[in-house]
């Protein structure tokens, strides 16, 4: 076929991790807790809020139980839920060790069924 390009799926890969280190977290957020409620319900990550916490715990004891087990700082602006029920928090969802955010996992999802033409990518099939 003359004129057409393709990329490949490493090619795409790529660049989608690369547009996901440039974004903002939110946006970042969004596009991984899409993934999580998709394939793995238990890694939704939520933003660190009293409103949030209010709502995902009916009694203070369970809220104090899963702080004081977890991993918490209340200054971080995201946490989740560990394996055991706990609270994990991280300062940041792409660059904190305790980030269970995977840009190789979640790129390849987005390839899947042509995902991430349901966000904000800039796919450049130029880009060689």
């Amino acid at each position: 076929m003359k004129g057409v390009l393709i990329m490949t799926d490493e090619k795409l890969k790529e660049m989608l991790i690369n547009q996901m280190y440039e974004m903002d977290e939110e946006d970042v957020l969004y596009i991984w807790n899409d993934y999580a409620y998709d394939c793995r319900p238990d890694d939704v990550i939520y933003e660190n809020e009293e409103d949030v916490l209010n709502a995902l715990f009916s009694r203070p004891s369970d809220a104090i139980r899963a702080i004081y087990f977890g991993d918490y700082t209340f200054n971080d602006p995201w946490f989740y839920f560990n394996g055991y029920g706990n609270l994990q928090s991280v300062y940041s969802l792409i660059l904190d060790k305790n980030s269970i955010v995977y840009l190789s996992e979640l790129a390849d999802w987005l390839i899947e069924d042509e995902r991430y033409e349901n966000y904000d990518f800039e796919i450049d099939i130029d880009d060689e």
